[in-house]
C-alpha cells in the first residue's frame, strides 16, 4: 500500500510540475507580446463579436416600401434593382417608384447624345436627378434614359467607352464551318457581317454574306 501510494505522489507531484511549467511559457510568451500584436488580437476579437453592418448601396421607396440594394440598370421603362433580401433583381417602373438614391457613382445616357455623370439624389415629376449633388442635379425624364453603366466601368473598360460612343450601332459577325461523311463527302463555309445604326426615325442596316460548299 505505502508503494502504490508513493508512485501515486511521484505521479502527482509530476503532473503538477508539468501544469506549472505550461503556465510559465504561457506567461512568458504572453509578456513578451508586442503591443501591436495584442491591438491585432483585440481587433480580431471585435470582429468575430460585433455583427457586420450590411452597407446599402441605393434605396427604392415604392408603394410604401423601403428596398435596400443596388442599380443594376436605367432604362426608359424603369429602374432594375438588386435587393439585399435575396439574389436576382427585379424590375420597378417609374410610375411605382416615389424615391430613389444611390451611393455609387453611374454614366447616363439620355437623348439624343447627352451624358451625365453623379449619383442619382431621386425622382421629381418624371425626371431622374443625377449629378454630384442635390442642388446642382441635372434632370432627366425618365422617357429619354437610354442606358446607364457605373462610373468606374466607364472608366476601366475599353468596351464600355466604346458602346458608349457608339450607343447606336451594333454589330454582328458569324462564321459557320461544316463537314459530312457520307457516300459523298461535303464541306461547307458560311461567314456573313452586319452593321445595323438605329437612331429615330432612321434605321441604316448594311450586311454582306458569303456562303460555299463543296462535294468530292
Amino acid at each position: 500500500m505505502n508503494i502504490k501510494f508513493n508512485f501515486l505522489s511521484k505521479r502527482a507531484e509530476f503532473a503538477v510540475e508539468k501544469m506549472v511549467a505550461r503556465y510559465s511559457i504561457i506567461s512568458l510568451l504572453l509578456r513578451n507580446l508586442p503591443i501591436l500584436g495584442w491591438a491585432f488580437l483585440a481587433v480580431c476579437l471585435t470582429a468575430a463579436v460585433l455583427p457586420v453592418p450590411v452597407a446599402s448601396a441605393a434605396e427604392v421607396f415604392t408603394k410604401d416600401q423601403l428596398l435596400k440594394g443596388s442599380v443594376v440598370g436605367v432604362t426608359a421603362d424603369g429602374v432594375e434593382f438588386e435587393t439585399i433580401y435575396g439574389k436576382g433583381t427585379i424590375v420597378i417602373p417609374w410610375a411605382d417608384v416615389e424615391h430613389i438614391r444611390s451611393d455609387e457613382e453611374f454614366l447616363i445616357l439620355h437623348a439624343e447624345a447627352d451624358t451625365v455623370v453623379g449619383r442619382i439624389w431621386g425622382l421629381e415629376d418624371g425626371r431622374l436627378l443625377v449629378g454630384e449633388n442635390y442642388e446642382t442635379a441635372v434632370r432627366i425624364p425618365v422617357e429619354q434614359i437610354l442606358r446607364l453603366i457605373t462610373r468606374d466601368q466607364y472608366e476601366t473598360s475599353r468596351m464600355d467607352r466604346l458602346r458608349v460612343r457608339y450607343r447606336y450601332w451594333t454589330a454582328n459577325f458569324d462564321l459557320a464551318f461544316g463537314f459530312t461523311d457520307a457516300t459523298t463527302d461535303t464541306t461547307s463555309l458560311s461567314t456573313a457581317v452586319e452593321l445595323r445604326r438605329k437612331k429615330n426615325p432612321f434605321d441604316f442596316f448594311f450586311g454582306g454574306y458569303y456562303s460555299n460548299s463543296h462535294s468530292y
